[in-house]
């Protein structure tokens, strides 16, 4: 009964039903195994189901044997229900109070999943459920206390007991010699690490009050994963830690109190992944920790005391992440370049940090160095032959060296907000992304680039560039005009592939991550209809009914005033929406909006732009997969929006004072894509593969003021 909404059930609905065995009522959107907690508040995926009852049940038929009922309405289980032959019990948001008496015998229970019944107060003893493996109580905010007798024989593989609040004691695990999991994440007022089996696996205790790490911790041999995430009052690990031979995963993340790790952490053999983060007390790093041979990911961000890395940090062969962004780290070890595995580093906002020459570093492909005060970035950069991206925004660079252009692999490349950068010498061939925001002195962009000979430039942004040429600009978005129509069969078989893997609707609208945005007001001459005085277009269509087509708009924004009343929050982004109507003789519209993929206007930086004009132009594509209308007309509406955390509302301090739209068709037929064609459909450049499809409420087709049900979706 996934479709059921909204539906009231009788108390003895199922009393002429003794010999059910299966009852399911669930929502499509849950996920079982997901955690719904979010930012310490419960959230429920399918609140928008009800199944009430007009009295408490009466009746469940004692022959059941599963029993799925996602936001149970009742505070109990009918009072003669007898479930000896109940073996699954889902109840995930119920209403339930207290589960089974001394009548109600769960001895055949396997599985039990009460997570999220806020008023639940109370459970069985776990010795008398001598069958069950698998207990979860997730979000049981109400829930006092857990009870577990002693009983060797338990098959108890898995308890989750995460944000469960008020619980402040918890029973002795040891003889439970079958479990694996056990999570007591965000149960706040539990001060003492668990007493648990040594054969467990997987520990999660993230934002409980423990203080201490014992000793004995070092007993547990099979432990892979051990959470400790931000339990802000533990200062140090034991030694006895480096004897968690099987441990691969210790996550210590918002530790603030934590001072140390110890000295032998090297002996951890198995270990992958070691995150640090905000470990704000953390001074240093033990040499040891270059001995974990099988390290993959170090994350250190936000650790602001930790001053430098290992000397010895190229011993880690296997190690392909590493991460210390806003960290106090002031220099790279130059024994970093015999990580011959690393793939992305990430230094943020290390201010004054000295690079060391790259001489390795073969198979990086992620490289960021946002805020680091940078005057020039080494030349020798030969050796980064797999770099893709680059991340350079804040910096104190005045230009960049010639060796850039040996960046073969280079697609992304962000400049912005470098105030200092002046010019570009040749960019590599292969960049797609060029983001220049804020470069105020930049005054000239490589001919390459203006020239029309970088055929793989499909993003440009140079707002608040003031003494970038203009035309310089326009001549790059002609470029991509032009390309656009020698890429639109491969745009379209991509279009078609994706609609074959994805749901299939009639209509599918995308918006890429393509386009260019630059200061200066002129609609850009090279396209098909243009408004110069106005924020809306009318336009007639080529005739025939078209399967296919390319939307490249364009707009014109003039910043007015401060935008004080148009939104409270300094992190307000602006973009430009659209609205599209085209509209058949056959009285059929189809409506749908398109908006600016990149928001490089912020309330916070709106100082900077006010007073100018900016010119943007982005690009949407829309499949017909059963192409029956033929569209003769349409209309295009443009006005800029701020949006906030999730919020969007048109705004009056921006206005749209001129736009452009250019269209592309092609009908050619391409027949039905699955996983088993080659992979030739996908063969377009990067920006293109990148996407946003339409959900299904916002794309429609109307005749006379009634929707037709016709809609796209992911």
């Amino acid at each position: 009964m996934s479709k059921v909404r909204d539906i009231e059930l009788s108390s003895s609905a199922f009393e002429r039903m003794s010999k059910l065995k299966f009852i399911k009522f669930y929502g499509p959107c849950y996920e079982e195994g997901i955690s719904n907690y979010q930012q310490n508040k419960i959230f429920d995926p399918c609140g928008n189901i009800n199944i009430s009852l007009s009295r408490e049940l009466r009746f469940l038929p004692n022959d059941l044997r599963y029993l799925y009922w996602h936001k149970y309405p009742s505070k109990h289980l009918p009072m003669n229900f007898l479930p000896q032959n109940l073996v699954h019990l889902h109840l995930m948001y119920s209403q339930i109070q207290q589960l089974g008496d001394k009548n109600q015998c769960l001895v055949n229970l396997r599985f039990m999943d009460l997570s999220y019944s806020m008023d639940l107060l109370k459970i069985p003893d776990l010795s008398e459920l001598p069958k069950l493996e698998i207990l979860r109580l997730r979000g049981c905010a109400s829930l006092v206390e857990i009870f577990s007798s002693n009983q060797l024989d338990s098959k108890l593989s898995h308890i989750d007991l995460g944000h469960c609040k008020r619980l402040d004691i918890i029973p002795s695990f040891l003889h439970l010699k079958n479990l694996n999991f056990l999570s007591l994440e965000g149960c706040s007022n539990i001060n003492e690490f668990p007493k648990v089996p040594r054969n467990i696996k997987h520990l999660v205790l993230n934002r409980t009050a423990i203080e201490l790490v014992p000793f004995s911790v070092g007993r547990h041999t099979l432990l892979t994963k051990l959470s400790l995430k931000k339990c802000t009052r533990i200062k140090l690990l034991p030694n006895c830690t480096a004897e968690l031979k099987c441990l691969k995963d210790l996550n210590l993340n918002g530790c603030s109190q934590l001072e140390s790790l110890p000295d032998n952490i090297g002996k951890l053999k198995c270990l992958k992944y070691l995150w640090l983060n905000k470990c704000s007390k953390l001074m240093n790093l033990p040499d040891g920790i270059c001995n974990l041979k099988s390290l993959k990911e170090l994350s250190v961000k936000r650790c602001q005391h930790l001053k430098e890395l290992p000397e010895n940090l190229g011993a880690l062969e296997s190690l392909k992440r590493l991460y210390a962004s806003k960290s106090g780290i002031k220099r790279i070890p130059p024994s970093i370049n015999g990580l011959t595995k690393l793939v992305e580093f990430e230094c943020d906002g290390c201010e004054g940090l000295v690079l060391t020459p790259f001489t390795g570093l073969s198979s990086l492909v992620h490289l960021s160095l946002q805020d680091c005060g940078m005057i020039e970035f080494p030349s020798n950069i030969s050796s980064l032959i797999s770099l893709r991206a680059l991340t350079l925004n804040g910096n104190n660079l005045e230009m960049l060296s010639t060796s850039f252009k040996k960046l073969s692999k280079l697609q992304y490349l962000d400049l912005r907000n470098c105030k200092r950068l002046k010019c570009l010498y040749d960019l590599p061939s292969a960049l797609e992304y060029l983001l220049l925001n804020n470069c105020t002195l930049l005054e000239l962009l490589p001919s390459s680039v203006t020239k029309g000979n970088m055929t793989s430039l499909w993003c440009l942004d140079a707002t608040n560039c003031a003494n970038l040429d203009q035309n310089e600009c326009i001549s790059i978005a002609n470029s991509m005009l032009l390309r656009l129509e020698i890429l639109l069969p491969r745009l379209k078989s991509f279009s078609n592939y994706i609609s074959q893997i994805m749901v299939q609707h009639n209509v599918r609208v995308c918006t890429y991550d393509t386009g260019l945005h630059f200061s200066g007001g002129q609609v850009l001459p090279k396209l098909m209809h243009q408004n110069n005085n106005g924020s809306s277009l009318l336009l007639s269509l080529i005739p025939g009914s078209h399967d296919f087509m390319v939307l490249a708009v364009c707009a014109v924004v003039a910043f007015i005033d401060t935008p004080s009343e148009d939104c409270d929050s300094d992190h307000c982004s602006m973009r430009i929406k659209c609205e599209c109507r085209f509209m058949a003789d056959s009285g059929h519209t189809l409506c749908f909006e398109i908006v600016d993929p990149d928001y490089p206007f912020l309330k916070k930086s709106w100082d900077k732009v006010l007073g100018s004009e900016h010119t943007s132009l982005w690009c949407s594509s829309v499949l017909f997969t059963q192409s029956k209308y033929s569209f003769n007309n349409a209309s295009f509406q443009f006005y800029p929006v701020f949006y906030h955390e999730g919020q969007s509302h048109v705004i009056s301090t921006a206005v749209v004072i001129k736009c452009g739209v250019h269209i592309l068709y092609d009908d050619n037929h391409i027949g039905p894509l699955t996983l088993e064609d080659n992979f030739a459909p996908l063969d377009v450049p990067m920006a293109w593969g990148s996407f946003c499809i339409k959900p299904s409420y916002s794309v429609r087709i109307t005749e006379d003021d009634e929707e037709e049900g016709l809609s796209s979706s992911y």
